[in-house]
């Protein structure tokens, strides 16, 4: 069994890079929807 390198992709909406079939850390979206609320800091 080998390893492999984790596959990334490029966010849709803002561009950063992102790991495959997750949410993207810099703006929220997934698969073109809004899945994670900002907050205020």
């Amino acid at each position: 069994m080998a390893l492999t390198a984790k596959q990334t992709t490029k966010c849709p909406n803002c561009g950063a890079i992102v790991k495959s079939h997750r949410v993207c850390k810099e703006c929220g979206y997934y698969k073109g929807k809004k899945v994670v609320k900002e907050t205020e800091e």
